[in-house]
Parts: structure tokens; sequence; C-alpha cells
């Protein structure tokens, strides 16, 4: 399973009924086989921020559709990539490995 980062913001529409925007973006993120494993509410320019698990990005962008489609707002989506990955693709990048550099 990949992680995934959402944050929102929510337009006038989703913000006139809160309950009831949370309950039906829940049950289409089960629907699509989406966990949610963390969400919170932040404030400054965005809304929302939730970790989500998928097996596959078409689910996330499938849930990123619905929830605009539904009128609640705009939802962005980013892989969330753990350190071990990172430290792979650096080590790709910077030892023996990658070896190619720009000139100064």
């Amino acid at each position: 399973m990949m992680r995934y980062v959402l944050i929102g913001k929510h337009n006038a529409h989703g913000m006139d009924r809160p309950i009831e925007r949370r309950d039906l973006a829940r049950a289409m993120l089960e629907k699509l086989g989406v966990k949610r494993v963390f969400g919170t509410y932040v404030f400054g320019e965005w809304d929302f921020v939730d970790v989500v698990e998928a097996a596959t990005p078409s689910a996330v962008l499938a849930f990123s559709v619905w929830y605009r489609l539904q009128g609640f707002g705009t939802v962005v989506t980013m892989p969330a990539i753990d350190y071990d990955d990172m430290q792979k693709a650096t080590d790709a990048v910077t030892g023996a490995a990658g070896g190619i550099k720009a000139k100064t």
C-alpha cells in the first residue's frame, strides 16, 4: 500500500453541511478501498490534511475527482515517500551509481 497526503479546501457548499460531507467522503474512501490513516483540520491556506493508504494511485485520484464533482471543494493529492525510499533515491544519484554531475 502506498501512502498519500491529501490537502483540501472547502468551498461554501462544502462548509454548508460538514457532517454530511464528512460521512459521504469517508464512505467513498471505503468504497474505493482507500484507508484513512490520519486526518485533521488546519488553519491557513488549506482547511484539512489527511493521510491515506491505497493500493493504486487511481483510487486516490477517483476520490479527488468525486470530491470536486460533489461540489465540496478541491483536494490536492501528493504521494508520501518514507525515509528508506528517499534514502535509496538519494544514494542512487549521489553515490557511485549516480556519478553524473553538472559542470560548476
